[in-house]
């Protein structure tokens, strides 16, 4: 069995841990989805072969936390899973017998691996049929890249005209792509279904003096209304508070129209408390210009 088989009891947002997911993938790894270099070495009997990456990075999608490599002695590194405190290797099995260190990895970045438009594309293909071979649907999340720039954008347009402000929207692909993946001033998080993008959460850090840590500000969220009342706004509350937790943050918090009463209640049931005694400020465009100069 893979490495972190006895203990890999987590379960994602479909309710499925490791164990059930190594027994669909098993079905599912293929020649086409083995890593170039190793494919002539593939074969059904051992199917983990060439593999790692690619699959860390999808249960990553579907269980958050974060993806490690072990050096390996060519240079490259084995992929694997950390999950809180859980670890686990669905792709160990290919090294037989030889046991690899999982101790002190450095953490592999999803941006530097899809680099390579091979294993995008192996990782897409495997994910289609996973997903496939599941048949019902499947709630994973995964972080947006440079090349999403226009899908977000369309979210971000959609949000404005449900929240009545579509006018206000002067944002723009270009503007998109540097101050996401240039400067790197917030994240996107796509909430998807079997592989389709329905939903998305932009947020970035903020700091609290008085907690003395960093925090999570959640800008936006947005879930298309053919999707809604499934669960996916809860799911991906969960999943950006998992990531608070992870980055050690001392809380979460986002702001909400006074008149959505809907979404309200929903934060309110999940245990958020409203900040009656704030009031938010804003200082744009001209004003800010002009306090700028003074």
């Amino acid at each position: 069995m893979f490495y972190g088989y006895e203990t890999a009891t987590v379960r994602d947002a479909n309710g499925r841990t490791p164990r059930e997911y190594y027994a669909l993938l098993k079905t599912v790894w293929s020649k086409e989805t083995c890593a170039p270099r190793l494919q002539p070495d593939w074969t059904p009997d051992n199917p983990t072969l060439g593999q790692c990456s690619i699959t860390a990075f999808l249960l990553q999608d579907l269980f958050g936390g974060r993806v490690y490599g072990v050096p390996l002695s060519d240079g490259n590194f084995h992929c694997f899973n950390r999950v809180g405190d859980c670890v686990f290797d669905l792709t160990s099995e290919q090294f037989g017998d030889v046991r690899l260190d999982y101790e002190h990895c450095p953490e592999q970045c999803r941006s530097v691996h899809f680099a390579k438009e091979e294993k995008r594309l192996r990782y897409e293909a495997l994910k289609t049929a996973l997903f496939d071979r599941i048949g019902s649907p499947v709630l994973s999340f995964r972080p947006a890249e440079a090349r999403d720039c226009a899908l977000i954008l369309s979210f971000i347009r959609e949000l404005a005209l449900y929240e009545r402000m579509p006018d206000e929207v002067v944002a723009t692909e270009a503007l998109l792509r540097e101050w996401l993946f240039e400067k790197h001033a917030a994240e996107v998080l796509f909430i998807c279904e079997s592989g389709k993008e329905v939903g998305f959460a932009l947020f970035f850090r903020n700091f609290s003096t008085f907690v003395g840590r960093a925090g999570l500000y959640l800008e936006d969220l947005y879930i298309r209304p053919a999707y809604r009342r499934k669960g996916y706004g809860k799911a991906i509350l969960k999943r950006l508070a998992s990531i608070a937790v992870e980055r050690g943050c001392g809380r979460m918090e986002w702001v909400c129209l006074d008149w959505n009463r809907p979404s309200i209640d929903f934060y309110l049931s999940l245990g958020a408390k409203p900040m009656d005694e704030w009031t938010v400020y804003r200082v744009t465009g001209d004003a800010l210009s002009a306090l700028a100069e003074h």
